[in-house]
């Protein structure tokens, strides 16, 4: 592959895993000829693993290409995200994971060329990030049970199986959920639950609107609390979830927030955009002080990238 930087004013690169099975020569050349068709002279690099991703995306920041496109997961595009963050080099989201809940906030398609045919007729605009500890996310940051589930899949079965593999360590992990309290101290105030999301944008574990007042471009997060502690509360969430009527349960809170500390308890993993990880505790959790620029098509709708 050529390095990243070209001499026209529209160079980009994309990322791309070359063992992910979506990922074949016949799409990715589709990928190709959508972008360069759009105006973007594209230069194609296979990742090998996150550090690698980060490498790529820091050439790119330096190159000071126009893009990074990534074909991939949420978990990916938060990892080349957190380089890109602050600079002027645009973020292109091209649906190549299992949720890909990122580029379905932009309202792009699930098909990546025709995802990419539209980013290359949309602009970059500004897109906020999550701060937790060290590390950023777009989408939203949650204890409880779906932080258990994501850390009890197998990375193997889920690469295989998609959002089957999703489904099943759900109904696993739900079965022997014991709803451990997660304490947070909120704007200085301490409050309990079993379950929260600290979200960046509505969109949740695909098309669900966990909390639908929620904006990319607002400068702010909303948090969710959730205090059921039997395994009948967390099916009848779920539920209600999909039916658009979770806000409305007795055991569910929102709560406008500036600053969240989770303070325990220890060993209860957490995720970020799909990632799960033990915490290193007291949690640091807000707003990251700088802005992304993300590519949005055209049409994409306001809060997710798009201005108002």
């Amino acid at each position: 592959m050529s390095p990243l930087g070209r001499s026209d004013r529209r160079r980009a690169a994309l990322l791309f895993n070359p063992r992910a099975g979506r990922n074949r020569p016949r799409r990715l050349a589709a990928i190709r000829a959508a972008l360069e068709r759009g105006g973007f002279a594209l230069d194609f690099h296979a990742t090998e693993g996150p550090e690698h991703c980060r490498e790529l995306a820091r050439r790119a920041v330096a190159d000071e290409v126009a893009a990074l496109f990534v074909l991939g997961g949420d978990g990916t595009l938060r990892i080349v995200g957190s380089v890109l963050a602050g600079s002027p080099v645009a973020l292109g989201a091209l649906p190549g994971g299992t949720t890909n809940v990122v580029a379905l906030a932009l309202g792009l398609p699930a098909d990546p060329v025709r995802a990419a045919a539209r980013l290359a007729a949309g602009a970059p605009r500004p897109f906020d990030l999550g701060r937790a500890g060290d590390d950023v996310f777009l989408m939203q940051l949650s204890g409880g049970l779906d932080a258990r589930v994501m850390a009890s899949i197998d990375p193997r079965l889920k690469r295989r199986l998609g959002k089957a593999a999703v489904l099943w360590a759900g109904l696993v992990e739900w079965r022997r959920y014991r709803f451990p309290v997660y304490r947070l101290e909120i704007d200085g105030r301490a409050v309990e639950a079993t379950g929260f999301v600290l979200a960046n944008l509505a969109e949740y574990a695909g098309p669900y609107r966990i909390l639908p007042a929620a904006r990319s471009d607002d400068r702010r997060l909303d948090l969710l609390l959730f205090r059921g502690r039997r395994r009948r509360d967390a099916a009848g969430f779920a539920w209600a979830l999909a039916r658009g009527r979770h806000l409305a349960r007795g055991d569910v809170a929102v709560v406008p927030v500036e600053r969240v500390r989770l303070l325990g308890p220890a060993g209860a993993p957490v995720q970020a955009d799909g990632d799960a990880f033990l915490p290193r505790l007291p949690l640091e959790a807000g707003l990251d002080p700088r802005l992304l620029q993300v590519l949005s098509p055209p049409s994409a709708r306001a809060g997710a990238g798009a201005a108002p």
